[in-house]
């Protein structure tokens, strides 16, 4: 994408969308059914909203959800959680290396937009002043530093931490918000 680049238009962009959430819905619950165990569409559902249709993340997931589970298991919420909290256990020294190479003066940010999921207009006086930021001028600077490094994504004048894993990680690090509480919202 960008032209100082070596490898500039030589190839076609693609966006890849979410899937929709019934063909998914429909897709984790028939895996599931076909490996004994049972999931209600809502918790399929609660967990799609989570993580706002991210394929990986799902993945990740009911991956890691079908393992833990038995043949003739009904999946619970109880469940869900727990495999949402091992994938971030088994990725946590990733994160705390990952958060070590982020200046402290980026960090609130960071805190921010994984606090709020997604956020929107960061530097506005709200956002700035609900999150206790030092500045609209640090924000956008420490925005742009984020998303050169990849760490959060802008997309349709929202941004988000790049990996999910990586958000709810610093939410329960910072004790901001339970898996259950998200699950639940």
């Amino acid at each position: 994408m960008s032209s100082a680049k070596p490898f500039y238009n030589s190839a076609d962009t693609l966006e890849l969308k979410a899937i929709d959430l019934e063909v998914y819905t429909r897709f984790v619950i028939g895996h599931m059914n076909n490996g004994g165990r049972a999931i209600a569409p809502d918790l399929v559902k609660a967990v799609y909203r989570l993580y706002r249709g991210n394929t990986y993340a799902m993945q990740k997931t009911f991956n890691e959800l079908y393992s833990i589970s038995d043949e003739g298991d009904v999946v619970t919420l109880e469940a869900v959680g727990t495999a949402i909290n091992n994938v971030i256990d088994s990725k946590e020294s990733m994160f705390r290396e990952q958060l070590s190479n982020i200046p402290d003066k980026h960090k609130p940010l960071l805190y921010a937009i994984a606090q709020d999921g997604e956020a929107e207009r960061i530097t506005s006086a709200k956002f700035v002043n609900e999150h206790k930021l030092n500045s609209a001028s640090a924000v956008q600077y420490a925005a742009s530093q984020l998303l050169t490094k990849g760490v959060i994504t802008k997309l349709a004048g929202k941004y988000s931490v790049n990996d999910p894993f990586f958000a709810l990680w610093i939410n329960r690090l910072y004790g901001t918000e339970t898996i259950r509480q998200l699950l639940l919202d």
